[in-house]
């Protein structure tokens, strides 16, 4: 598979932070001294890519991560489809970052009941292409898969905040 480069926007405590993410064998970002790159702006972001050589695919994928209040705020009741794929994209970006970083993850880990988790999240996002012979799934969480879900974002948003939002 050839390696596809695409800008990333996140939105986090009141700033935009630009990311090069590449999709391959394996997933991750580009990276400088062991530190995810960051960008402050689009312009920079097309900079650095046009001078190491790299395109970056049209795309621009848009993430808003949001905090641990508006999280328990739309895992109380049924999950819609749209709750579920933010949710789980936010989730994969976090993982990305920790394979990249080389930390450790807990949404990345083989327990059980984290991967149970997750794929009421991967279900519940309702995608065409795999749901196609199903109904619409709309998960509910108990309280056990709701403080897992909230510890899981809680260990992402320290992985973005110490490796990502730091200022030089």
């Amino acid at each position: 598979m050839e390696r596809k480069y695409y800008l990333i926007k996140i939105f986090y405590q009141s700033q935009n932070l630009f990311l090069i993410w590449y999709a391959d064998d394996e997933d991750g970002f580009v990276m400088s001294e062991n530190r995810i790159l960051v960008f402050k702006n689009i312009y920079d972001a097309f900079s650095f890519s046009g001078d190491i050589g790299i395109a970056l695919e049209q795309v621009v994928a848009n993430f808003d991560i949001i905090n641990i209040a508006d999280l328990t705020k739309k895992i109380k009741n049924t999950m819609s489809p749209e709750n579920c794929r933010e949710l789980l994209d936010m989730w994969n970006l976090f993982g990305d970052m920790a394979l990249c970083l080389k930390t450790f993850f807990v949404g990345n880990s083989d327990d059980e009941l984290i991967r149970d988790v997750y794929e009421k999240l991967f279900y519940g996002s309702n995608i065409k292409v795999i749901m196609k012979n199903m109904g619409e799934y709309h998960p509910t969480l108990n309280q056990k898969e709701s403080d897992i879900l909230v510890s899981v974002f809680n260990d992402g948003l320290n992985i973005l905040e110490q490796n990502v939002c730091k200022s030089d």
